[in-house]
């Protein structure tokens, strides 16, 4: 199944949500989780809706106010997006050490219109996998 983007552009846009989530971290803190998923998911449904709903024309969602009424197509997918942050060992610990993480996902649809794409992001401390799963409409 092809996704609803390159795999080139799926990459670029789930880095960009990594990026600008962590921009002014330095290091793990583990207070600041919650804030960095919340923002990795957010930017990256946003980018993912904007950036098909653009080559879509199959659908249109409507909004209006008393002055202005305007008509945005709607992407032809539905997006769940899953973002796991994890902590680096600290420097106490063996030298290169992290910690282990295995995952494994699975689903059961249409093979040929639905699919899933994840990414690990690395850097400041920590590791941040992402996962993107669309299902056709």
């Amino acid at each position: 199944m092809a996704p609803p983007l390159s795999e080139t552009e799926l990459k670029k846009l789930a880095h960009d949500a990594c990026s600008t989530a962590l921009s002014d971290a330095t290091s793990y803190k583990h207070e600041s989780t919650a804030k960095w998923n919340d923002t990795i998911v957010s930017t990256l449904l946003q980018s993912l809706v904007s950036s098909t709903s653009s080559t879509s024309t199959s659908s249109t969602s409507t909004t209006s106010t008393p002055t202005q009424t305007t008509s945005t197509p709607s992407p032809p997918f539905k997006f769940m997006i899953n973002s796991t942050i994890m902590q680096h060992q600290s420097s106490t610990d063996a030298p290169g050490a992290k910690r282990g993480m295995h995952t494994a996902a699975c689903a059961y649809w249409d093979n040929e219109r639905d699919g899933m794409w994840s990414y690990k992001y690395e850097g400041k401390g920590m590791d941040v996998v992402v996962m993107v799963m669309w299902v056709a409409l």
